[in-house]
């Protein structure tokens, strides 16, 4: 059971769901695929900084009891009657449409949404990223994310792209029962803000973090945090560790340290500069203590005091560019992280511990900037030819604040100190002799990915946090991007 609530807080309505037993399927006999993907984190925000760029008008459809909504397989499927609607003349119910909860349910919803799409409306499908899809007709470029149950259009302005669109909705009604709900103000919880003469779009979790504060710290916490860690507590919380004793452990058992996680996990879909923060406590999870949980408590209560911020997309500078750091020397295997910047503002970044132990910054550098390539190139395949067909500018300068690193990738010989680089490490290399990306050398004063490698203190926080987030009231780090981009 599940209470739906408008934009502005009051109940939509009740809702209640019919839910197979799906833990009781044998695999094989019951059901033969169950992989359902959905819109990747990066890509939604792509998709959103790309409707900003191209000043398109956004359309958002809900599909109704989407999983119910597939072309059922050859399986025979059968369900005990639901309570409150049991008929005595049969046993069980046979099902001929896939039922919440059974194993099969999202597999098929997604291949019939997908042979929808691509056979009955026209639209390509991209292999980089198979929930986006777009169809060009006319002149008219129209794409399409899917994010579960829930469809987000990008057209262009005009009657005739209208008429397309309508077209579309008719043809797409047919198949499925849809509810358009017209221009979006919220997609997947997050709020949506749009500035149509600035040709601005603002993501934010407003609703959702004061949601969570109230959940986990229910008004008893007084204090204003500006930053997740004060400045004179930087080398503390980064030495937090697992529990130490058991009485430490069993009072963690009483306090919700892994619900607290995830919902600070959720709130980097807007909120980036958190994400180091994040990541190493989650390192603790297995073994939560009770530093861990309070340093939880004070990321919430600095995203209580930020929840108004959220990442600001222009779409007059629809330019790519990447920053990535990491931190060697704190530990054998240290933090690197990086962020890729569409429209001034972040797409996908990441911060995690490295997968190798190396053996000098030059390594650990090379390391994260073959990350972020990775990266890079995925959103480079979803934003242009396989994807949103949008015209990508190559090669794509990638910042980095080691020059041995720059000198590694744009110099293609092996040496006594790179002669033992796995070959992964090197994947930066392949993208530059591609003229797909190139390393630039950044000082580390206006290196913005060292908010992923390590706590900063509260003056370089807010000047990366602000540059992440484009924040258009904060001048000097907004300048401080934007004059990288040139």
């Amino acid at each position: 059971f599940k209470v739906l609530y408008h934009d502005d807080g009051s109940v939509a309505r009740f809702k209640s769901r019919w839910v197979g037993k799906g833990f009781t399927q044998v695999p094989g006999v019951d059901y033969h695929e169950s992989y359902c993907s959905t819109l990747r984190a990066e890509i939604m925000r792509l998709f959103l900084a790309d409707a900003a760029a191209s000043d398109n008008q956004l359309l958002e459809i809900d599909l109704i009891k989407a999983f119910t909504q597939g072309d059922m397989d050859d399986c025979e499927l059968y369900v005990e009657q639901p309570r409150g609607f049991v008929d005595p003349k049969y046993v069980a119910c046979r099902l001929t449409k896939p039922l919440e909860g059974t194993c099969q349910a999202g597999y098929l919803f997604m291949t019939s949404n997908a042979d929808t799409l691509q056979n009955k409306c026209g639209f390509s499908r991209s292999m980089t990223e198979p929930n986006i899809f777009w169809r060009e007709r006319d002149g008219v470029l129209i794409k399409i994310g899917v994010y579960v149950d829930n469809v987000l259009l990008s057209y262009p302005k005009g009657t005739a792209a209208k008429a397309q669109v309508d077209e579309f909705i008719a043809v797409y009604k047919q198949r499925f029962n849809i509810d358009v709900r017209g221009p979006p103000r919220e997609f997947m919880g997050i709020e949506i803000l749009r500035n149509r003469g600035a040709h601005t779009l603002t993501i934010t979790q407003t609703k959702y973090i004061e949601k969570a504060y109230a959940q986990f710290l229910n008004g008893t916490c007084t204090k204003g945090f500006t930053s997740p860690v004060a400045s004179t507590a930087t080398d503390q919380f980064m030495r937090i560790t697992t529990a130490t004793t058991d009485v430490e452990r069993a009072a963690m058992r009483q306090k919700p340290f892994l619900s607290l996680m995830g919902t600070l996990l959720w709130a980097t879909m807007t909120h980036p500069e958190i994400a180091y923060y994040v990541g190493y406590l989650c390192q603790t999870m297995h073994d939560p203590s009770v530093a861990g949980f309070e340093a939880g408590l004070a990321i919430l209560s600095y995203l209580y005091n930020a929840r108004n911020l959220g990442i600001t997309y222009d779409g007059n500078k629809p330019t790519l560019t990447v920053f990535t750091d990491a931190s060697w020397g704190q530990s054998p295997t240290p933090f690197g992280g990086h962020v890729v910047f569409y429209c001034g503002g972040a797409v996908g970044y990441q911060s995690r511990k490295l997968k190798i132990v190396p053996q000098s910054s030059a390594e650990a550098e090379t390391a994260v900037y073959a990350t972020a390539a990775k990266d890079l190139r995925f959103i480079i395949n979803v934003l242009g030819f396989d994807g949103l067909q949008a015209i990508i500018e190559l090669p794509i300068a990638i910042h980095t604040d080691n020059e041995a690193a720059v000198s590694t990738i744009k110099n293609p010989g092996a040496t006594a100190r790179t002669r033992h680089y796995e070959r992964w490490v090197l994947y930066g290399r392949e993208q530059y002799l591609k003229r797909i990306s190139f390393p630039r050398h950044v000082y580390t004063k206006k290196q913005i990915a060292d908010i992923f490698t390590k706590a900063l203190d509260k003056t370089s926080f807010l000047k990366f946090r602000d540059a992440l987030l484009n924040n258009p009231n904060s001048n000097s780090s907004f300048d401080l991007v934007m004059s990288l981009f040139q």
